[in-house]
């Protein structure tokens, strides 16, 4: 099962500390987390075309340096825009403990929802 550890079916934390990352159809269902990073991190997920509908990435951050998502341009459907490109965690003291999570929603479509406190800002692009 991909994106599991057995026994149990838990998902499978993959720590990140290098500075990119691509994200493809047998990363599904795994958490990224940036724990003991020490800068900026970018994921690249790759186009939602090779994902199936249903399939979930989570990002978490765990460290200071901006965390990035991307996209295929267009493909994810965030805070009030149908066609993005990117989200990120990058306002200085706004970053440690935010995270999004990532729903596959078709051959084209991402749905991004949003793990951050009140205070904390995500830059949509």
């Amino acid at each position: 099962m991909s994106g599991t550890r057995q026994p149990g079916g838990n998902k499978e934390l993959v720590t990140t500390t290098g500075t990119t990352l691509t994200i493809g159809p047998g990363d599904a269902g795994k958490i990224f987390c940036n724990v003991g990073a020490g800068g900026n991190i970018a994921y690249t997920v790759q186009s939602a075309a090779l994902f199936r509908p249903g399939d979930q990435i989570i990002v978490l951050s765990a460290a200071a340096g901006t965390v990035t998502v991307a996209f295929t341009a267009g493909q994810l459907i965030t805070f009030n825009n149908a066609s993005a490109t990117s989200v990120a965690l990058s306002t200085s003291s706004e970053i440690i403990g935010g995270g999004f999570t990532f729903t596959c929603l078709s051959d084209s479509k991402w749905h991004c929802l949003f793990h951050t406190e009140e205070t904390q800002t995500a830059t949509v692009a």
